[in-house]
């Protein structure tokens, strides 16, 4: 991804901005923050190890706190240490997430090769993964992703959807979906369902 995209829908943070990323795209999303000088502190998520240390060394490089796990995100839903050291903390959550079977990567932790169904990877990965989202988001602030949908197989992959759906029955509410760049808005809603 493009650096320009994370930091141009990152400039509506005041200062000492805290970001979260449930990954880290290629350490794309941190170059372009990087640009930001009112985010103040990164966490991102992401399961290559590679892209974790190189995305780790950077925020060393440019002296931005950070903290870099290298787990799947639906799994970090179950720690309770970071939940409550995250809870409502975040100004701002930005990615682009797995596009189910068309995006492919290597890696036994990949939310593509552990979930084997659509259904299963939508429940297993998306709703958790959201879940994380919502718990760690401060309430008003916004969440942002790219997605789209697709044709594999020659059967429609309805992401856009789909994700939106669980994404809104999670506590948040779609602000505005803007389809010739493919990426969402969302805003946690006033009443949390933690």
């Amino acid at each position: 991804m493009n650096p320009t995209i994370p930091y141009g829908l990152s400039t509506h943070l005041n200062n000492n901005a805290r970001v979260f990323t449930p990954t880290l795209g290629w350490t794309s999303y941190l170059s372009g923050f990087l640009y930001n000088k009112n985010i103040i502190e990164y966490v991102g998520i992401d399961v290559i190890p590679k892209v974790c240390n190189n995305t780790r060394k950077l925020s060393i490089k440019h002296k931005v706190e950070n903290n870099i796990i290298c787990r799947p995100s639906e799994d970090v839903y179950k720690d309770n240490m970071f939940l409550k050291k995250y809870k409502e903390y975040f100004d701002f959550i930005f990615f682009s997430p797995p596009y189910y079977q068309l995006e492919l990567y290597k890696g036994e932790k990949q939310s593509t090769n552990k979930y084997k169904t659509y259904e299963e990877w939508l429940d297993k990965y998306w709703d958790k993964t959201i879940k994380l989202c919502h718990h760690t988001l401060k309430q008003d602030k916004l969440m942002i992703y790219i997605i789209s949908g697709y044709i594999f197989n020659k059967k429609l992959i309805n992401l856009d959807k789909d994700m939106n759906k669980i994404t809104e029955l999670n506590g948040f509410k779609l602000l505005k979906s803007v389809n010739t760049v493919s990426y969402t808005h969302l805003r946690a809603h006033e009443t949390r369902h933690d």
